[in-house]
Parts: structure tokens; sequence; C-alpha cells
């Protein structure tokens, strides 16, 4: 284990980190550790090598078994092997870079890179005329495969030690039957790839391998990767035959230093010996922004279907990139064989890590390491989640907090409606901000409540009771200014609504308006309740005012014709509005009536609807219910897995959090969201978020 002993050298390298963190991870490479060595006897490998490059840079490095089976030698934490096809994300990478610059189209016919009369060869290649740069990049060109044609393979067999131009390796396909017309199927072909290379060197004036040496290797301090142009390698570790011996080679593939044939001819293809090490690091270093631009990056994990070879939302194939759909969300990666080597190298998206597996032998072609990754990616998700809830100590911003005056609480009481806690948790402020756990609250009013259904026809005293609650938000606010963000209450259906506004905003200064559509039992599909809502509306807009409001009115039929009328009849004449849409639209919990809610605004923000301007968030208070709470129902597994759905649709830049409390506290929402919903801490972070 490489981890103990190399890990201060790692962090200095590569990440600043507390004494705790640091400790923190030391009990995964004892685990990692036991895995690896039972994996590997269980699937009868000679050696493994595994790394882990964590979301802050932390590396973490194993290795299990022999390097060579009959010396007994140990596999070194480190082992070098070859790349196999990982190579190509090395290739893809370089094509993306001269987008970048400006040298090429993803749309260039390859044809117009062949016009000389030496390139004449190029033009009897399968689909020729037709084939595109970003067709060779993600295996939609119709290319067969080069290698696995009995010319190239008897070629192979009867001189292994041969030099090889990729003008020769493709020279077999002449003439050839394309496998499918460009654009209309997919075909996994190394012929892709040593096309690319030959249009890197064309276009730079360079060779491709001093092209990744100065662009990649050297800048990202890839040290143990080098070029594999010929048979005797240094540091090569040993490697075995598995039972597909396609070119019959020796069942080991070194021998005193010298591999079985010259690795030469697979040029871009692969075309590298390098260690887990350097390919965790580079695969986590090209998936978070260190390589390419960000148009560039979406080009490469657009994948297309393994069949079709059309665009994709499911798992296929980028441009150079596989492109996994798991539990864990979307991995970004490949695979590579050389015969004696396998390598797997995955990333998540979801978690930031990078994970590289490599064997020295290619038994069974490398079916079994995408599932070991991913039993790896697991455990370290696992760890992940599990620091980030040891760490959660105090949530940046509550964006749903209610207050409650005295005479409120002692109203409801009144009522016989029961509290389950003291009145200082309801009513005052430190204990509010201490029990919270909340660096900043939006704090909201209930002065609505005093319209609501429960207190019977309004009374004389409504508008004074009204403004009374207003005016306690107003004190509250006064103690804490730069702690809270407080939002006043109303009825936009009371006679005095938009005088209350007024004063509340004019006189009060307070921030932002608070509507309750279930409590004020607001009818967007009545006339009168829409044009009082509309002139509420207006004044927040004219103001920049935001507004949180609680959407759902409890009307049977409420959902997607609401949606509507207010996108069309409210949004959409106003210039801007910041409007959160409390507990994801509906009052509370999680249902058939929260995901026709989301569903539509959903569809409108896709159809580019005019409320797409707008700064609309929802906010995810009392939606994750580990509880019964008020008549609403703590959620089942499936609906916290369809919440985890809906959740990575709208994406945190339309979330905001809240807890609804004093239902929950800051800190204990967002543990139960982190656990629940298995965010990813990249995906607390951003939720957490102030918005």
């Amino acid at each position: 284990m490489k981890l103990l002993s190399a890990l201060p050298l790692i962090l200095l390298l590569w990440s600043p980190i507390s004494v705790n963190a640091q400790s923190a991870i030391i009990p995964l490479p004892t685990a990692f550790q036991h895995q690896l060595d039972s994996i590997t006897a269980q699937e009868q490998w000679p050696g493994a090598t595994l790394a882990v490059v964590l979301p802050d840079g932390q590396l973490l490095s194993l290795a299990s078994g022999f390097a060579d089976r009959e010396e007994r030698l140990p596999m070194p934490v480190g082992g070098q092997l070859f790349t196999g096809s990982t190579g190509k994300t090395f290739v893809s990478a370089t094509i993306l870079r001269l987008l970048d610059e400006g040298q090429l189209s993803l749309n260039d016919r390859a044809v117009a890179y062949f016009t000389s009369p030496e390139d004449a060869w190029f033009r009897r290649l399968p689909n020729a005329q037709d084939i595109t740069i970003r067709s060779l990049l993600n295996h939609t060109s119709g290319l067969p495969r080069y290698i696995f044609q009995p010319a190239m393979l008897e070629a192979l067999k009867a001189d292994p030690f041969r030099s090889w131009t990729p003008r020769e390796c493709l020279a077999v396909l002449e003439n050839m039957a394309p496998v499918h017309p460009v654009g209309k199927g997919w075909g996994y072909s190394d012929s892709n790839y040593l096309v690319l290379g030959m249009i890197i060197e064309k276009i730079t004036g360079d060779t491709y391998y001093h092209q990744i040496q100065e662009h990649i290797l050297n800048p990202l301090h890839l040290r143990h990767t080098y070029p594999s142009t010929q048979p005797e390698l240094p540091g090569l570790v040993p490697g075995y035959i598995g039972e597909e011996n396609f070119l019959s080679l020796p069942l080991k593939t070194v021998t005193n230093g010298r591999y079985a044939m010259n690795p030469q001819f697979e040029w871009c293809g692969g075309g590298l010996v390098t260690n887990v090490e350097d390919m965790a690091y580079w695969l986590k270093w090209l998936h978070s922004g260190k390589v390419l631009s960000a148009s560039a990056y979406q080009q490469l994990i657009q994948p297309v279907d393994f069949r079709s070879g059309q665009p994709t939302t499911g798992s296929g194939y980028g441009l150079g990139s596989f492109v996994w759909q798991t539990p864990l969300g979307t991995f970004y990666g490949h695979s590579g064989i050389m015969p004696g080597h396998l390598t797997q190298v995955e990333y998540s998206a979801r978690y930031g890590f990078a994970i590289a597996l490599q064997t020295n032998t290619d038994a069974g072609l490398g079916r079994r390491h995408h599932p070991v990754v991913q039993w790896f990616a697991r455990q370290v998700a696992a760890f992940l989640r599990a620091e980030a809830a040891r760490q959660l100590t105090m949530v940046p911003v509550d964006h749903h907090v209610h207050s409650m005056s005295p005479q409120l609480v002692a109203t409801w009481k009144a009522m016989g409606i029961p509290f389950s806690r003291p009145d200082y948790v309801y009513t005052h402020l430190d204990s509010i901000l201490d029990r919270n756990q909340s660096q900043q609250l939006a704090l909201i009013s209930m002065a609505y409540a005093f319209s609501s259904a429960e207190f019977g026809e309004p009374g004389p005293n409504a508008k004074a009771n009204v403004q009374a609650e207003n005016d306690y938000l107003a004190l509250q606010k006064s103690r804490y200014p730069h702690r809270l963000q407080a939002f006043f209450g109303i009825d936009p259906l009371a006679p005095y609504a938009m005088e209350e506004v007024e004063r509340c905003h004019q006189q009060l200064h307070l921030g932002g308006i608070k509507l309750h559509g279930n409590a004020s039992q607001v009818y967007l599909t009545e006339p009168a309740h829409l044009q009082k809502v509309k002139a509420i509306f207006q004044y927040a807009s004219d103001n920049r005012l935001p507004v949180i409001l609680h959407f759902d009115n409890s009307h049977p039929r409420f959902g997607e014709a609401d949606v509507r009328i207010l996108a069309d009849s409210i949004l959409a004449s106003l210039a801007f509005v910041d409007l959160q849409i409390a507990h994801f639209g509906t009052s509370g919990g999680f249902n058939d009536r929260t995901k026709q809610v989301l569903d539509s605004f959903l569809g409108l923000f896709a159809q580019n609807h005019p409320i797409s301007r707008h700064r609309i968030r929802f906010d995810i208070s009392a939606v994750g219910l580990d509880k019964d709470s008020e008549g609403v129902a703590k959620l089942t597994a499936s609906e916290w897995q369809e919440l985890a759905t809906y959740v990575r649709r709208l994406g945190p830049e339309r979330i905001v959090f809240g807890t609804d409390y004093p239902l929950y506290t800051a800190t204990e929402y967002a543990q139960i969201l982190l656990d629940k919903l298995e965010l990813s801490p990249m995906e607390l972070q951003q939720l957490l978020q102030s918005k």
C-alpha cells in the first residue's frame, strides 16, 4: 500500500488539507487492499493495481498479486502496464484542443486533410468521402477494424517485431465495404484513431507523441506515461495472455525486459505505457476543467447510441470516451487491452473522483473490469458521503424558516391547535438562530394565517392582527439585519392587501413577500383572484422584491393548469421576478401533485417560455420527509428515488435549501437529504450554497 508512506508528499503536491481530513481517509486503504486482494484471487489475475484520486486530489494507490508469477515478484504499487485503448483519451483531447485553437472543425471531412498525390490511398478507404472528424472520434465512420483483418493478423504473426506506419496498417481496408454509412451506426474501430493521429500530425507539423508530451504529459506531471514505440520498454510489468491469443504470442509477454512483439503498430489506438496513478489523475484533470474549454468538453461527453450511432441521453460513446449511466450517476472513461494487459479508467461526474484499474492479464477481455471499478466506486461514494455528514455542522442559508409572534401562538392554542414544542421555539429569535444551525435565514411571517379558514371569517381586527404580525417580523429583522432576510406575509385577497404590501416595503423596509395559496385559498382559475395576485407580482417586479409562493391551494384539480395560468397570465408580462416556489410546488411531501407541478415548470423551461427570464427556484423545505408531519406522510423508498431524479432534473441552480423550521433543523435536514437522496458531497454543497 502506497498511501501511508506517500500521502504527505502527495498532499503537498496536489491539495492543501487539514490534519483531520488527512486522518479521515486512513480507513480506506485497509478496506480497499483487502478487497483488491480478494478480487485478484477470485478472478485468478496474476496481479492488479488500483488508484483512486479523490475530489480534492488525494491519491490512494494499491497493488495486489504478482508482477511475475514464475519469479514470485510482487506487483509493485504504481507498476507500469500498457494503456491499451485508454490511450484514445489522449488523442481525443488533442483533437479537441485543436478545436479550441480554431485549427479544425468536428464537421470537417477527413478527406480534406489528405490532398497530396501521396494521399491518394485515403480515397480508397470505405466511406472516404463522407467521414468527418466527429465520426472518427465517436466511431460512427463505418471504418472496419484493421487489426482483425486476416491480412493484418497474418502479417503480425509472421513478423511480430516489424515496424508499421499508419498508412501500412490502414492499407488492409482499401476497397472494403463499410460497416455502415457514416453516422448511421456505431462500430468500435482502432482505424478511426489512426486516421485522427495522421490529421493531428498534418495540422501541427509535429509528431503526435511530441504533441501530447508538450501539451498533456509534461504540464500535468504524468511522469510514468510514455510512448510504446519499441519492444524494450523500461519498467513494463510482464503480462499473461488469456483464452483469446489471437496473435499467437507467448503466454508470458515479457522476457528479459523485452515484450513479445513490437507494440509500435498500435500508435493512436492506444500506444502508451502508463500506470494507474497517472491514468486516474489524467481522467480527473480531463473531466474537471483543466484540459479543455467548456464548449469542447461538452462535445467530449455527448454520447451516441451503441447501435444507431445517434445522440442519446443514456449510456453510449462520446468523443473518445465511454459514457456509463449507473446508480451512482454518470461515469466517463475507457477500457483498454493490449496482449497480456487490461486497463479500466472511470470518472464519476456526480462525485468528482477517478478510479483506474490495471491487471497483467487480458483474461476475460475486460468483461469484469467495469463491474470491479464500479464496486470500488460505490465504496468511495459511501466514504465521501460519510465525510460530508461528519463535517456538516452549519448550513450557509436556510431559505424557509417561519416566525410567529406570541400573539399568533396564543391564538392558535386557544383554538385547540396543539404545539409539540415550547413557545420559544417558534417565537424567540435567539432560540431559532441557535437551534436552526444556519448562518443566515429567510425568516417568514405567518401574518397570512389570520385570513385562513382555520380562523373563520375575518373579524374587525384582522387587518390589525396582520399588521402586528408583520411588525413583529420587522422587530426581529432589526436585531440581526445581516443574518435575516425578512418576508412579510399577506393574503392577496384581503381588501387591504396592497396597502399592507406598500407599508411593509416602504415603512418597515422588509425585503420580500410571502403568499400562501392554501391558507388564503387563492384560485388562479378565478378571474378576481388572478387580478389581485397579479397586482402583487407587478409590485414585486417593479420594486425588485423577491416572492415566496406557497403555490398549492388544496383544490383537487390543482396542477398543470394552475402552473400555466401563473406562467402565461402573470409571469410572462413582467420584466423580472425573483420567485421561490415553496415545498417544490405543493404543501410538503412528494407525490403525484408535486411531480405534475415540477413537470409543468420543467416543460416551460425546455420550451424557453418567457418565464425563463425570471429567477425561479424551488425550495425543498418539507419535501424530503422521513417522518409524518401534519397529515403529510413520510416518503417511501420509491418516492425517495423519484425525488432524487427530480432534484437532478431541476439542477442545483433551480433549488434552494429550506427546512420549514421548526420541522427540522438545517443540519438535520441536510443530513437526511444527503443520506436519502444519496447526494454526492458536491451536490450537497451546490444545494446548500447561498442563492
